[in-house]
């Protein structure tokens, strides 16, 4: 079985990575593939989220004291 991992864009620019796209389809936009499993092949796509909005609750109530 072929395990094949995909990143974003995101998180190839994060780690100043040089990873080649998957092949498209002309026509078809670049970096927009619809990844399928199946007996032959696992694929898993790997995402970078950015929680930096996210409010520390501990931090807001310590602010409040």
């Amino acid at each position: 079985m072929k395990f094949q991992l995909c990143a974003s864009n995101a998180l190839n620019k994060y780690l100043k990575a040089d990873l080649p796209r998957l092949p498209h389809e002309p026509g078809k936009q670049a970096g927009v593939n619809t990844l399928i499993s199946d007996s032959n092949c696992f694929n898993w796509q790997l995402q970078l989220i950015d929680n930096s909005n996210i409010i520390n609750f501990s931090d807001f109530k310590k602010s409040k004291e």
